[in-house]
């Protein structure tokens, strides 16, 4: 997540911003905008290509009466003091595919902390989620320090460091120093802030209450507007959730630990699995103690445990780790290499192109990463709320995930580079609330772990939750019964969806040769 890299082949796709339109509206900035809805002095619509790079607006993807809307909002820089320095937020709306929309739309709040919400513009124009266009427009915000928005928080000095393997701590403190140099107050820069320019963004639009939408880091961004600004917001969908109690520093052993049980337990499912390879947590270990011992080529045991989070839901995984623990190692250098050859792909790096590109090459503003990560869990090294499951693995599975899943390198740049004053204990609570509220989680998913996603829905009075065999990070728009059943909650939030398609979804389902 600090590393900041995208396929070529995603670079391809910045289309994804297609159809912004370039607006000739010069009327004033409280003319009716959409239906009866009447924005604020406060918001500015802007052509899109003042903001974005015209090499990545198609404008011919769209047809021009449901383009993008591109504007601006500005906000205080210090929610504490409301008459400082101001901020501008940039912000996208995708119109809805009806005629009449719900008077209540849908924002979206993207992941990280530091993810730039234009980049799924895209996939709610014309990609996988444009099915909730059907209800409502959409609104997209790139975040503070995030995206289009000014200031951005993107670290030119850590991309060459990492182009060029130079010192990584030099250059997040260069990449400091300069932001500082230019205003930037990295205490500003937090969840509590976010939430309030959530409902100030709101507020500028002119509408009386709303949907929220977020994915991983935009799940704890949409659970502190749950918490700080609740009274308009009409539903929340929390989409493979990182929930506030949860330190994702603290904790950032258990994903490693989850992923191996939940391949055992793909496999105990499947008879056809245990009869091939027996209990599967034990062939892994097994792997992780040889090749701890003794690495074969590149694959040593933390590279292992990136390849086993890389194929959880996959196939082959149980065959797989049935040949790592049992194979020669001529075997499983051959495995490696073949491998190696199917996901061999260009690489394009943010240091490439220029800052205009970053929010769609770089995977997230690196100092509004730390911004968030120091103030509100390296301060917390205490708190652990999620589930603790290290005691099931062997000593040397334990050793090997401690050495490879730490957080040291963010720790020390929280100690030595961002430096940011503690957010208070109420970052480490979890959020109780009886807003309605949908809950998903992937059974594949390693980043925010099915687990996660239960710790927040018990907290929450009137939530539903749905988890789908398979799906990994981000389930937006990935199959129709989910689709369903997020369009069934936001037509009526106070009624139970629907969910009985999950049934008829396959399952994981493990090959052998």
């Amino acid at each position: 997540m600090k590393i900041s890299r995208l396929l070529v082949s995603a670079l391809a796709s910045v289309s994804l911003l297609a159809g912004c339109s370039s607006s000739d509206n010069d009327e004033d900035a409280s003319s009716v905008v959409t239906d009866e809805r009447v924005t604020t002095e406060n918001y500015t619509v802007v052509d899109c290509g003042e903001l974005i790079p015209s090499e990545i607006i198609d404008e011919n993807i769209l047809d021009t009466d449901r383009s993008t809307e591109c504007g601006q909002v500005t906000v205080p820089a210090d929610w504490e003091e409301p008459d400082g320095a101001m901020i501008t937020l940039a912000v996208y709306r995708i119109p809805s595919t009806t005629d009449h929309p719900a008077v209540d739309p849908l924002i979206y709040l993207e992941g990280g902390p530091g993810g730039a919400g234009v980049g799924i513009v895209g996939e709610f124009s014309f990609g996988e989620a444009a099915y909730l266009r059907e209800r409502s427009d959409i609104w997209v915000i790139d975040q503070r320090g995030t995206g289009y928005s000014k200031p951005a928080l993107y670290c030119q000095e850590i991309f060459q460091a990492e182009a060029e393997e130079t010192d990584m701590l030099a250059a997040h403190q260069a990449c400091h120093d300069r932001l500082v140099g230019e205003g930037v107050d990295f205490a500003d820069y937090n969840s509590a802030y976010n939430a309030l320019d959530v409902d100030a963004v709101r507020v500028a639009l002119g509408y009386e209450d709303w949907n929220l939408y977020g994915l991983s880091y935009g799940t704890r961004l949409a659970l502190t507007v749950m918490r700080d600004k609740p009274e308009h917001v009409r539903s929340v969908i929390l989409d493979s959730v990182f929930p506030i109690e949860v330190n994702g520093l603290s904790e950032s052993f258990y994903p490693a630990y989850w992923t191996i049980e939940q391949i055992a337990i793909n496999c105990a499912a499947d008879d056809d699995c245990t009869d091939n390879v027996g209990n599967l947590q034990e062939v892994i270990e097994a792997g992780i103690a040889r090749l701890d011992a003794n690495p074969v080529g590149e694959l040593t045991a933390g590279t292992y445990l990136e390849m086993l989070s890389s194929l959880i839901a996959d196939p082959e995984v149980a065959a797989v780790a049935f040949l790592v623990a049992n194979g020669s190692d001529d075997e499983v250098r051959e495995l490696v290499s073949a491998m190696s050859d199917e996901n061999e792909e260009a690489e394009v790096t943010a240091n490439d192109v220029p800052p205009e590109f970053y929010p769609f090459i770089a995977e997230t503003a690196d100092a509004m990463y730390y911004a968030v990560v120091c103030g509100e869990e390296a301060a917390y090294q205490d708190n652990k709320a999620g589930p603790d499951i290290a005691a099931d693995f062997n000593e040397a599975t334990q050793r090997v995930i401690t050495e490879f899943a730490n957080s040291d390198s963010d720790y020390a740049l929280c100690d030595s580079v961002y430096t940011v004053p503690p957010r208070g204990l109420v970052e480490t609570l979890a959020v109780n609330s009886s807003l309605p509220a949908l809950v998903l989680a992937g059974t594949a998913d390693v980043a925010t772990p099915p687990g996660w996603s239960l710790l927040a829905d018990e907290a929450l009075a009137n939530s539903q939750y749905a988890e789908f065999a398979g799906l990994t990070h981000g389930l937006i728009g990935n199959n129709e019964c989910l689709n369903q059943i997020t369009l069934d909650f936001l037509n009526d939030p106070s009624e139970a969806a629907d969910q009985s398609c999950i049934l008829d979804l396959p399952r994981v389902d493990y090959v052998f040769d």
